[in-house]
């Protein structure tokens, strides 16, 4: 009850925060009061899912630094990289978060009467899981690091400072900013994407080249994820390990 009722809190502050906004201006850089609310729902659900099912790939440097914990891991008849990332799997985590974006998306859509078809649909919450598999994969690259620098929080300070920008259109912004929170660090297809996609501001040709993109980040940074593991593993069985 007590996350419930604080996720229903902090997302109708940020409702309130853009309302204030826009009895102010009518469009926010094309961006309309019920497509804005859409793209904080798309948060909210990125954030649950992560929170369910993710969360392994920001806490994986605690048990890869700890000779002893990661000794656990490797001694076990499963694969020691999946139990590191998915041991601490709790699906009701972030069950409250979610449903709570489920629920304003679809008050959204309906009260702003927002016209959206299936195809929008499912390429929106494909762009989102895999935009969120490919920041994970990110974070579980950093946290890999530490095999060779030892403890990695202050990198994923950085990163983690990015994750605010998920509440906020970012298509409109600064050109090399942009470029960063899309190749660099993939935050624009969290939400801004999601919600471009579903809204029908993106055609079905421009939605399907964000989901290759996308796609695309993804298989790179799988690469570079499994690698660091693969070479971060035999540093510490060349010390003993």
């Amino acid at each position: 009850m007590l996350n419930l009722c604080l996720s229903g809190f902090l997302t109708i502050i940020w409702i309130l925060f853009w309302m204030v906004i826009f009895s102010r201006v009518s469009l926010l850089a094309d961006w309309t009061l019920g497509e804005v609310i859409i793209l904080t729902s798309f948060s909210n659900i990125g954030w649950a899912l992560y929170n369910m099912f993710l969360e392994g790939f920001y806490s994986a440097s605690d048990k890869v630094i700890s000779g002893d914990r990661l000794e656990r891991y490797l001694t076990k008849p499963v694969n020691a990289l999946f139990a590191i990332l998915f041991e601490d799997v709790n699906p009701l985590n972030g069950l409250t978060q979610l449903l709570i974006g489920v629920f304003i998306m679809i008050l959204a859509v309906q009260f702003y009467q927002i016209n959206i078809k299936p195809m929008s649909i499912l390429i929106s919450f494909l762009v989102l899981l895999i935009g969120w598999l490919t920041l994970s994969l990110i974070y579980g690259t950093v946290q890999f690091l530490s095999f060779w620098t030892g403890r990695t929080k202050g990198v994923m300070r950085f990163l983690v400072a990015f994750d605010e920008y998920t509440l906020y259109p970012l298509d409109k912004i600064d050109r090399s900013v942009k470029f960063f929170l899309t190749w660099g660090i993939p935050i624009i297809f969290l939400s801004t994407h999601p919600t471009l996609i579903l809204v029908g501001k993106l055609d079905i040709y421009n939605s399907l080249n964000v989901l290759l993109t996308v796609s695309l980040l993804f298989v790179v940074w799988l690469i570079i994820f499994q690698f660091c593991w693969h070479m971060g593993l035999k540093r510490y069985e060349s010390y003993g390990g």
